[in-house]
Parts: C-alpha cells; structure tokens; sequence
C-alpha cells in the first residue's frame, strides 16, 4: 500500500476527483555481495575477493596438512566485505580461517574435528561473527587474533583439546563477546591477553581446567554478567567484574587492579 503525500478526498457531489498516481516504485537495494557461491562442497580458498558470500556449505577438507586451500573448509585472506552463512565445515586443520581481511560477516556455522583451530579470524577489522557451534578442536575452538573491532554474539564452544582455549582473543583492539557458551575445554573456557580493550557479557563456562583468565592485556577488560567456575588475572591488568558468579574466589597476582562491583579488591 503506497503512502500518499496527501489524502485522497472524493468529489463533493460523489463522482469527481481520482486518486493521484501511486509514486514511481523505490530502486531495489544495492546488494550487500555481488557474488554468492551457494552450497558448495569442496574446500574454497577465497584471495582478494570483494563483496563476496559463502552460504550454506557442506565441506570436509584434510586433517594434517600445511596451511593450503586444502587443509581449510574455507580459507579467505586480503577480502574485504566477506560473508559466511550456515554451513558444515569438519575435518580439517583449519576449518574456516580468514586473515587479513576487512568487514567479515559470520553466521551460523557448524565446525567440528579441526586439528589445529576451529573458527579463526585474524590480523582483520570490522569482524562480526554470530551463533558459531565449535566441537572437538586440537587447539583454540573459537581463535580471535590481532582484529580491530570485533563483535561475537552466542558462540557454542565444546570438547577443546589440551594445546588451546574455548575462546582464545589474543591481541584485539576494542572487542566484545556476548553470551558465550564454552564447555570441556582442557585448558582455559576463555583467555584474554594483549588486548586493547575487551568486554565479556553473560559468559557461561563450564567443566574447564580455568574458567577464565585474563593476563598480559594493555587495557581494561570489563567483565558483566555470567558464571565461571574458576577466574584467575594476572599481574598489571585493570579488570571490571559487574554481576559475575564464580564459584571459586576471584585470583590474582599483585600488582593488579581487580574490581568487583565497584569495590578494588586487590589492595
């Protein structure tokens, strides 16, 4: 139904006037990706590519390997306005990797038996990444590295092996997760180091050799919300705990500014 800039008021005596025109149809939307591959089932490897999406893929690649298109689901370096929907991605070193690219849209995939990392972005800005299920990885399930602005919404992280983390953000400049699930890890459910600035909401960690840690950053980690069975901060950090359930004491080494709802307690 068009909206008109004024009313349509019939004739006085019921048979003059018409409707005015309906307005000339709004262009469609410039789409977001020029280019979408859909459903693809060999490993891809995605260079200097522009405004391009993957979705929905059903890939096993190879476990074991050198860093190659082949020992990655889908592998994109130098892209910028990368997309990734849905999909399977299982059985390979690296099961989605992506690096050096800018704007990077991430949704809904299912990664599992990686023997090094999972999920992995890095040395990329503009990263946005929801809804990834992490299983049974070597290493880092969900590994967030050396990024500019960085969003992570709901990641399910399970069965990580002895080398990595659930979560592993590494270097980050101003990054935030948002309820994220992490479960079996045998080593840290969550580790934050060399960052810039970081915030976790509503984290849930369980059934971790650490629930989180929090070590050698440069700037303020907020903490809000969540429960973790164990948290351990490390020396000259400046950590922020709002509304946080952990079920052993709060850890840290001196010196370190460790605070829990607004009170210091690492004095």
């Amino acid at each position: 139904m068009s909206l008109l800039a004024r009313p349509w008021v019939k004739g006085a005596e019921g048979g003059g006037g018409s409707p005015p025109p309906d307005p000339p149809p709004e262009p469609p939307p410039t789409p977001e990706y020029t280019t979408i591959i859909d459903n693809p089932t060999a490993p891809l490897y995605l260079y200097q590519k522009v405004d391009t999406l993957v979705r929905n893929g059903n890939i096993t690649a190879k476990k074991g390997v050198p860093t190659t298109s082949t020992s990655s689901c889908v592998r994109a370096e130098y892209c910028t306005n990368i997309g990734l929907q849905g999909g399977t991605y299982k059985t390979a070193s690296y099961p989605i990797k992506f690096r050096n690219c800018s704007k990077v849209r991430i949704s809904g995939p299912e990664v599992s038996d990686a023997s090094v990392l999972g999920l992995s972005v890095n040395y990329s800005s503009d990263v946005l990444i929801e809804s990834p299920r992490i299983s049974s990885t070597a290493d880092n399930g969900l590994d967030i590295g050396f990024n500019t602005d960085t969003i992570v919404r709901s990641p399910y992280i399970r069965n990580v092996g002895a080398n990595g983390n659930g979560i592993d953000f590494d270097g980050n400049k101003n990054a935030i997760i948002y309820n994220p699930d992490v479960a079996d890890c045998v080593g840290n459910g969550i580790l934050v180091q060399h960052v810039g600035r970081a915030e976790i909401v509503n984290g849930l960690v369980q059934r971790c050799k650490l629930g989180l840690a929090i070590i050698n950053n440069f700037g303020p980690v907020y903490i809000e919300g969540g429960h973790y069975p164990s948290v351990w901060v490390g020396q000259n950090q400046n950590a922020y705990f709002t509304g946080v359930n952990v079920d052993a004491s709060i850890k840290f080494n001196r010196p370190t500014n460790v605070y829990v709802d607004g009170v210091l307690i690492s004095a």
